[in-house]
């Protein structure tokens, strides 16, 4: 999905854009992300047949990234709408107040998707070892983003959030590399910076960790 919208992003609301969009703002519920579907009974048996004998109905839940997938498509429409109401929609903000409010929708979303995503069960065993990497880095972009938040609350730099996006670069390559591979292409979307470019007709506002 790309808003087709007129945007010019400020510099710092770019920089902040590109470090924590990029670095996967997640969120959803963990309900949402334990669909399963329910095969029908078998045909009866005969009378005679004890209630032991009978058959269940199994449950197959779905393939693990099928439901990441899930999780990581609600995130991403979550990070669409945020940006939407903050960036778009607030234009009394200051540049101060804009990026701190984005800031803190991020983490909301992102928080609450990163344990769902952990709560994926089962995990294929073949892909084990690759959703376990994925979500230890993760795990460590909700920290640093925690960290950055701390740090920007207490005293604003526009600085830090040009290192935090250039810092965080490589991990959202190897966080879309690894979803890619798991089969979770809404993930891999997740992950992707560009997948949040604001069009305007042939102009495109991307944001980057220069700020433009």
């Amino acid at each position: 999905m790309v808003l087709v919208r007129v945007l010019l992003l400020p510099v710092a609301v770019a920089a902040l854009v590109a470090a924590l969009v990029g670095a996967g703002w997640l969120g959803l519920v963990l309900a949402t992300a334990a669909g399963e579907s329910t095969t029908p009974a078998p045909p009866a048996r005969s009378a005679a047949a004890k209630p032991r004998d009978a058959k269940r109905p199994r449950r197959h839940a779905r393939p693990w990234a099928d439901r990441a997938t899930t999780v990581c498509n609600r995130a991403y429409e979550q990070t669409l709408d945020a940006i939407d109401l903050v960036v778009l929609d607030s234009p009394d903000l200051t540049t101060r107040q804009r990026n701190l409010e984005l800031l803190t929708r991020a983490l909301e979303i992102e928080s609450r998707t990163l344990t769902a995503l952990e709560a994926l069960r089962p995990r294929p065993r073949p892909d084990h070892r690759t959703i376990r990497d994925a979500l230890r880095l993760f795990r460590g972009v909700v920290a640093d983003d925690r960290g950055t938040a701390s740090l920007l609350r207490r005293r604003w730099s526009r600085s830090l959030l040009v290192r935090r996006s250039a810092a965080q670069l490589p991990v959202n390559e190897r966080l879309n590399i690894l979803f890619l591979g798991l089969g979770a292409s809404g993930c891999a979307t997740y992950f992707d910076p560009d997948s949040y470019s604001l069009d305007r007709g042939a102009d495109a506002v991307r944001p980057s960790p220069a700020g433009g």
